[in-house]
């Protein structure tokens, strides 16, 4: 008894859709792959370097955009009139007072408050617009979290991302200071005092997948002082990791190679 004689076009053509149709399902499930680790491979990096706007400035009562990259970072501040000043010039600045103890050159997004009351803070909310992907991996560095020497201030520092569908991203906090506690998952409280030239109050802030953050300076709580004095935090530059979009190529390529092998065992 003879078998079947093979026919490679139609098994082709078979494997061909078989293929292409995995394909469809393949691209969401890359989407969400990559949507899940951070600083993937192939992800490209940029920096919001202060010192590249230090001339320009900041201003607390309006939304500021920064071009870096492919994207955009916003920055616009809730609450401007607790901002204090500093050094004859009302924060927010971008200076070299409050590094974390790095050289002179190297200059930071100065944040100074002097709240009315216990209960105020000043919020900067951030969110990155027109990357490659529509969440973003960020991180960088705060500094001088700590606590006046003379229990007239005390530091607290809240962040939060936002993810898909604004579902909210705790940080991962990098602690390189001694300053300062962790108070649940997102929040950085001042126990004992830095100088301002210190890396003692430094610490190193990442997220995973966000589409932007909040960031909430206020008066700490374990003080029992209804009106603070004015105190300060520096944030460093902000790195955007920005991971392509899940490669509709794949899909593309398989559906090339089944076209190919089709016509190429139609010819045979």
């Amino acid at each position: 008894m003879t078998s079947p004689k093979f026919n490679k076009l139609a098994f082709f053509q078979k494997s061909g859709l078989i293929l292409a149709s995995l394909s469809v399902f393949m691209i969401p499930a890359a989407a969400q792959a990559q949507d899940d680790v951070a600083f993937s491979s192939g992800s490209e990096s940029y920096l919001l370097d202060w010192d590249e706007y230090a001339e320009v400035g900041i201003d607390r009562n309006q939304v500021n955009t920064f071009d870096i990259g492919s994207g955009t970072v916003n920055i616009e501040f809730l609450n401007p009139e607790n901002f204090a000043e500093f050094g004859g010039a009302t924060t927010p600045q971008i200076n070299s007072i409050l590094n974390g103890g790095n050289a002179d050159s190297d200059q930071s997004l100065h944040l100074q408050i002097d709240p009315s009351d216990e209960i105020s803070s000043i919020t900067m909310k951030t969110n990155f617009s027109d990357f490659k992907k529509s969440l973003v991996d960020v991180s960088f560095v705060l500094y001088d979290i700590d606590i006046s020497s003379s229990n007239q201030w005390q530091d607290l520092v809240t962040v939060k991302g936002y993810g898909k569908e604004a579902a909210v991203v705790n940080p991962i906090f990098n602690i390189l200071g001694d300053t300062f506690e962790t108070i649940g998952e997102n929040a950085l409280s001042g126990v004992t005092n830095a100088n301002n030239e210190s890396a003692r109050g430094n610490v190193a802030v990442s997220f995973r997948g966000v589409s932007g953050f909040d960031l909430v300076f206020a008066d700490g709580n374990d003080l029992n002082l209804s009106d603070q004095t004015s105190h300060g935090i520096g944030i460093g530059d902000i790195e955007v990791k920005d991971v392509p979009e899940p490669t509709a190529t794949l899909a593309l390529g398989i559906v090339a190679l089944a076209t190919f092998s089709k016509r190429k065992f139609a010819r045979d």
